[in-house]
């Protein structure tokens, strides 16, 4: 179900974090947040609206939690509905997360930014990966090098579907 773990993007920022480009993990920072009137015109007749809200955006919350990749000690919270769109669910929620060997996590999932915006920043002891992806059709990742002094930056293309068929073809694979 945690089907951005397969996104070409968050795949290449991981190899980088498992390969010491920024050293020890430290801090992650993970942002999404989105227009729900404009993605969704009907949305005050969906569930999310009056349930789940900004919950729905869980995927960046696990990313936080699949880039630290160990044991979360203590997670704090806010949530509720801020914003002037007008549902009864949370429009925002803010999450801080501590991990067992230290590395925290902030992450901030909302309903009501405009324009669409995702990322994760990575700040490890040598250095910082941002990846962003706040449209499906492409990404960018820049890395600061600390020895270095200097940002890299690429963007890529990309195809949202991918993320769904690596995801199915991982699965396929593991029952057959």
């Amino acid at each position: 179900g945690f089907c951005f773990r397969y996104h070409e993007g968050i795949r290449k920022t991981k190899q980088m974090v498992k390969s010491g480009k920024v050293g020890r993990l430290i801090s992650i920072r993970a942002l999404v947040g989105e227009y729900f009137p404009e993605i969704r015109p009907d949305y005050k007749s969906l569930y999310y609206a009056k349930y789940s809200g900004a919950f729905e955006l869980i995927h960046d919350l696990d990313l936080a939690i699949w880039f630290a990749d160990q044991p979360i000690r203590k997670v704090y919270s806010v949530f509720g509905s801020f914003s002037d769109i007008g549902i009864e669910a949370p429009d925002i929620a803010e999450f801080l997360l501590e991990f067992e060997d230290r590395c925290v996590a902030t992450v901030h999932l909302d309903f009501f930014q405009i324009p669409r915006r995702r990322y994760i920043e990575l700040i490890g002891s040598k250095g910082v990966l941002i990846m962003e992806f706040g449209s499906w059709d492409e990404f960018s990742i820049s890395l600061y090098n600390k020895e270095s002094k200097e940002w890299e930056s690429n963007t890529y293309k990309s195809d949202r579907d991918d993320m769904f068929r690596d995801e199915d073809r991982e699965f396929l694979e593991s029952v057959v």
